[in-house]
């Protein structure tokens, strides 16, 4: 990766730096200047990989960048030969223990995934693949099995759960888990803890990004937004405050806490 890089467009010229910083303040704030612009569209997250992975290979500021977390953060990428989205990886993974060896050009694509779910999951001990896994919606299916993410689409950019230290109520447990030798059934131990009673839809749409920020519609919208999301909230609570038969808040808390 170069050290300096300048983006230049007929006669004009930018820095890619300073290309960076504006990606980095529509992630956060999803605006420039006053228009509405789409947080994740491909040329923002682009942006942000690149100054990442830079970041990391310059200063070592992520010595554990596996391959499951770039696999997932460049998934709507396209590659003439879908091998190449696992093999193009390999010269910036910073985690050289996440690449899997046992894959090559002479195996299929089918075979390349596999290896990579095997390797992660019986040999790291690593469950986040699976949050990329079993949800496919995408008219080109490979013959995977459910527990192996197809890295050849985006899935729609759908996830089971994101892939952040916010999600490990297990701590550092080690996953106890067995493949079959035929690289069919996938089996692993766990609890079931509760189970998802409502889901909420954003109300951030594409239509709202269309607009022209200084039209009446779009002084109003946030207003009639604000409402939905509100109402949302209220739906929500009244679902929290539900308890399983027979069961006290008291007793359902007790048993939340303590029999898992």
């Amino acid at each position: 990766m170069a050290q300096r890089a300048t983006v230049a467009c007929g006669p004009f010229s930018v820095s890619w730096d300073l290309i960076c910083d504006v990606a980095e303040s529509v992630l956060k704030s999803g605006k420039i200047g006053l228009y509405l612009v789409e947080p994740h569209a491909p040329g923002v997250n682009s942006a942000r990989i690149i100054r990442t992975l830079k970041s990391a290979h310059q200063t070592r500021q992520n010595p554990h960048w596996t391959l499951i977390e770039l696999l997932m953060s460049t998934r709507k990428y396209e590659a003439t030969d879908s091998r190449d989205k696992v093999f193009a990886l390999q010269g910036v993974v910073t985690d050289t223990n996440s690449f899997c060896n046992t894959a090559s050009y002479g195996s299929t694509i089918e075979e390349v995934y596999l290896a990579v779910a095997v390797h992660n999951l019986q040999d790291r001990k690593d469950l986040v693949c699976l949050s990329n896994a079993g949800l496919s919606t995408h008219p080109r299916n490979l013959n995977l099995p459910s527990w192996v993410p197809d890295w050849s689409h985006d899935n729609n950019r759908k996830v089971i759960l994101a892939s952040t230290d916010k999600f490990r109520a297990s701590g550092e447990t080690v996953s106890s888990l067995s493949i079959s030798s035929d690289h069919k059934v996938l089996t692993i131990r766990g609890f079931v803890i509760d189970a998802v009673a409502q889901l909420y839809n954003s109300s951030f749409t594409h239509e709202r990004i269309g607009m022209d920020p200084t039209s009446k519609e779009a002084q109003v919208r946030p207003v009639l937004e604000g409402k939905v999301v509100v109402e949302g909230f209220i739906k929500l609570s009244e679902v929290a405050h539900r308890f399983p038969p027979n069961q006290t808040r008291e007793e359902a808390l007790v048993i939340t806490l303590f029999l898992y």
